[in-house]
């Protein structure tokens, strides 16, 4: 098993090929970058070349970052010639409709076994629902994760918690295999970056975030629409059952602090439903 810094710890999967630290064009990773990840990123570009049934599972109660996570991949894989079946235990968030076509993912518990199962932003194979048993039959496992409390659960795992999400470090796996994106996939990480940031206000947004977020950009990604799909659209219902839980607003310390409460059953009442709020 190999982690992310390169560290042998048992057996090894498929050699690796060797490729180069910096891709064409000046826009690849840095040498620091490359060689903390070179061994593996090879170690998981060798198992995909090898595999034929492969399967990305995303977490339980999905975001942006794992669902774009999953659509990156299996977009990247197509142009790879792989078809990969995609996962999730919970439903997709309304606000994600425009871009994460719940049609796409399988809904069954009886699928595989598969010869690569990569588990993505997933910190634990709990997190991954009652898909865990799914990930842990396949012949090989990849961990892709952005989370510092994740000790590795693959046989290969890419675990970097100096990047903001997964869909950055999926950025930098692709940069390292020269693998030329398109508005797609761009638009993907796009959403899985600026969502798992908080719109890019917490601290994991350093210097190198906004630099891959730039060469997004460059894809013809038009932000200002982006940000109103995932933020500002609400259903009526939603608004409803919002506005409904305002009107019990009570305040407290002198006007300091506000307290509001939100139940299923008031979404219910306005047509909306809890895991929208």
């Amino acid at each position: 098993m190999f982690n992310s810094r390169g560290n042998k710890k048992g057996a090894s999967a498929v050699p690796g090929r060797r490729r180069p630290l910096v891709a064409p064009g000046g826009q690849g990773l840095s040498r620091l970058e490359a060689s903390r990840h070179a061994r593996v990123f090879s170690q998981l570009l060798d198992l995909i070349g090898a595999s034929q049934k492969i399967c990305l599972i995303g977490h339980a109660a999905p975001d942006g970052d794992s669902l774009m996570s999953c659509l990156a991949l299996k977009t990247y894989l197509a142009s790879q010639g792989k078809e990969a079946d995609m996962v999730l235990d919970g439903q997709i968030p309304y606000n994600y409709d425009r871009y994460a076509d719940s049609g796409l993912f399988l809904v069954r518990d009886h699928i595989g076994p598969y010869d690569l199962a990569l588990a993505l932003d997933s910190a634990t194979p709990e997190r991954l629902g009652r898909f865990k048993k799914l990930f842990m039959a396949a012949r090989f496992k990849i961990v892709l994760d952005h989370h510092s409390t994740n000790s590795g659960f693959g046989n290969v795992n890419i675990i970097d918690s100096q990047v903001s999400s997964t869909c950055e470090l999926i950025y930098h796996l692709l940069d390292f295999a020269n693998y030329r994106l398109n508005k797609q996939i761009a638009e993907f990480l796009y959403i899985g970056i600026l969502t798992d940031t908080g719109r890019f206000r917490y601290p994991a947004a350093n210097g190198r975030t906004h630099r891959v977020v730039g060469a997004l950009m460059d894809h013809g990604l038009k932000p200002d629409e982006i940000y109103g799909d995932i933020f500002r659209n609400k259903p009526a219902g939603l608004a409803q059952a919002c506005g409904a839980a305002m009107a019990g607003l009570r305040l407290f310390a002198e006007g300091r602090a506000a307290l509001a409460k939100i139940t299923a059953r008031t979404a219910e009442l306005n047509n909306g439903r809890i895991d929208e709020i």
